[in-house]
C-alpha cells in the first residue's frame, strides 16, 4: 500500500511539474484587478469619509494607521519564515518592500505622537486579532501564496493612506514578485481567495476604528488636533 501512495505521489509530482507554466500575465491582470476593486472600496470607506470631513478624532486616525504599521509588520515576520516556497528574489522583493513601509508608518506616527512611546500602547483592534491569528494559520501550514496576497494588498493600501510621509512602492517590483510564486491555475485561485479575505479584514480595520471613536465636530475635531500639536511643540 506504501509503495502504491508513493507511486501515485510521485506520478503526480511528474504530472504537475510537467504542466505548462502560467503566462504572467494572467497573475498581473488578477492583481490590477484585485488592486483597483480593494483601492475603490477604501477610498470611499467610511473611515476614509471621517479622516477627510474631520469627524474622526486624532487618537482614531492615529489608531486607524496603527492597524496598517502592525500589519506590515507582522507579514515581515511571517515572510521570513524558513524554508517558505518563495524564491529569493522574490522574497526579498517583498520584505524590502514591508520593511520600508512598516519604517514610513512608524516614522508618521512618532511625528503625530511627538514621541515613540506609542510602541508600547498601540491599539489593536478586534479585526487585528483576527488578521494574526489567520496569518498564523498561513505560516503554520507553510502557505506562501496566501501569505504573499496578503502582502502585496497590504503594500499597495498602504499607498493610500492619508499619512505624511507614507510613499508608493515599485508597483510593477511587487507583482512580477507574486507572479513568480503563483505557478499554476489553483495556485492563481487560491491567489483569488486570499486577496479577499485581505480586502475584507482591511475593511474591518476601519469599520473597528469607526465603531470605537465616535463622530465629532469637524471644527471642534481641527481645534484638538491643533491644541495637541502645540502641546507638543513646547
Amino acid at each position: 500500500m506504501i509503495n502504491v501512495q508513493q507511486q501515485t505521489s510521485s506520478a503526480h509530482v511528474g504530472i504537475h511539474d510537467a504542466l505548462p507554466p502560467l503566462d504572467t500575465a494572467q497573475v498581473v491582470g488578477l492583481l490590477n484587478v484585485a488592486g483597483d476593486s480593494a483601492l475603490n472600496c477604501v477610498q470611499r470607506s467610511t473611515v476614509f469619509q471621517r479622516m477627510g470631513d474631520g469627524t474622526l478624532p486624532f487618537a482614531g486616525r492615529a489608531a486607524y494607521l496603527e492597524q496598517h504599521w502592525e500589519g506590515l509588520r507582522i507579514l515581515r515576520s511571517s515572510l521570513s519564515t524558513p524554508g517558505l516556497a518563495v524564491d529569493t528574489v522574490s522574497l526579498a522583493s517583498l520584505c524590502s518592500g514591508l520593511s520600508g513601509a512598516t519604517d514610513q508608518f512608524s516614522g508618521a506616527l512618532d511625528r503625530a505622537h511627538a514621541t515613540a512611546r506609542w510602541r508600547d500602547r498601540h491599539v489593536t483592534m478586534p479585526s487585528m486579532l483576527q488578521f494574526r491569528r489567520h496569518i498564523a494559520e498561513l505560516q503554520d501550514n507553510g502557505n506562501a501564496i496566501g501569505l504573499v496576497a496578503h502582502a502585496y494588498l497590504r503594500l499597495l493600501i498602504s499607498r493610500a493612506c492619508p499619512a505624511p510621509g507614507v510613499g508608493g512602492h515599485d508597483l510593477e517590483a511587487l507583482q512580477s514578485a507574486v507572479a513568480a510564486v503563483v505557478r499554476d491555475e489553483e495556485a492563481l485561485e487560491l491567489l483569488s481567495e486570499e486577496l479577499s479575505v485581505a480586502l475584507l479584514l482591511l475593511m474591518q480595520h476601519g469599520a473597528d476604528v469607526c465603531r470605537a471613536y465616535h463622530e465629532r465636530d469637524a471644527e471642534s475635531s481641527c481645534a484638538v488636533t491643533v491644541s495637541t500639536i502645540r502641546r507638543a511643540l513646547r
